[in-house]
C-alpha cells in the first residue's frame, strides 16, 4: 500500500500489479489507512471524519494467470478456482509435457484439459504412443460416471479400445519372444 496526501494505491503482492487506485483530492488530505484483514476492507480516514471504505476482495483470483504468463504452470494450476480455467492451464502443462517426452503424465492431464478427444488420441497414435494412449484412455474412462446410463455408450467404446490395445500388446511380446526363440535356435 502507499499512501499519498490525495491518493491511495494498492499493489498485489503476487503480481506486484497496482489493483487498487483512488484519488481523493476533493477530501484530501488522507489522515491516515486501517487494513481490516477479516473482511478484506480497507478504510481511508480524512480529517471530517469521513471514512471510505475499499473492498480488496479477490486479489488473488487472476493469480493463475500471473503464474502462467511467468511459465510456473504447476502453481497456475494450483491456483485455478474454475474446472474451465483448470482445463485450459492442463491442456498447457500437457503440451509441455508431452513436449519434454514425459507421455504418462501428459496422458494424465490431457485427460483433465480442454483438447478434444480426437486431438489427443491422435497426438498419440502420429508418433506411435499406443501405451501412453492406453493411458489416457483409462483416464477419459475414469471421468464417465459408471453410474450414469448416458455415458454407457462412452464407456463401452473406451473399454473396446483399450482391451485392443492390450491385446496388441500382448501379441506384440508373444512375436517377440518367438523371434528370440527362433534366433536362438
Amino acid at each position: 500500500m502507499f499512501q499519498y496526501p490525495t491518493n491511495l494505491t494498492v499493489v498485489s503482492k503476487i503480481s506486484r500489479e497496482i489493483v487498487y487506485s483512488n484519488n481523493f483530492e476533493a477530501i484530501k488530505p488522507i489522515r491516515g489507512i486501517q487494513m481490516d484483514l477479516a473482511a478484506n476492507d480497507l478504510m481511508v480516514y480524512f480529517p471530517k471524519e469521513t471514512i471510505s471504505i475499499a473492498n480488496l476482495k479477490g486479489e488473488d483470483q487472476d493469480a493463475w494467470k500471473y503464474y502462467l504468463k511467468k511459465g510456473i504452470v504447476k502453481k497456475a494450476l494450483a491456483n485455478c478456482r474454475t474446472p474451465k480455467q483448470k482445463a485450459y492451464v492442463s491442456g498447457i502443462y500437457a503440451e509441455q509435457l508431452f513436449s519434454g517426452g514425459r507421455y504418462e503424465l501428459a496422458a494424465q492431464y490431457y485427460a483433465r484439459s480442454h483438447f478434444s478427444f480426437e486431438t489427443v488420441t491422435l497426438k498419440f497414435l502420429s508418433k506411435s504412443l499406443e501405451m501412453w494412449l492406453k493411458v489416457y484412455l483409462e483416464q477419459v474412462l475414469k471421468l464417465y460416471a459408471s453410474n450414469n446410463p448416458q455415458h454407457a455408450p462412452q464407456r463401452l467404446l473406451l473399454c473396446t479400445w483399450i482391451v485392443e490395445l492390450k491385446l496388441s500388446e500382448i501379441n506384440q511380446l508373444n512375436l517377440n519372444f518367438k523371434n528370440q526363440v527362433n534366433s536362438g535356435a
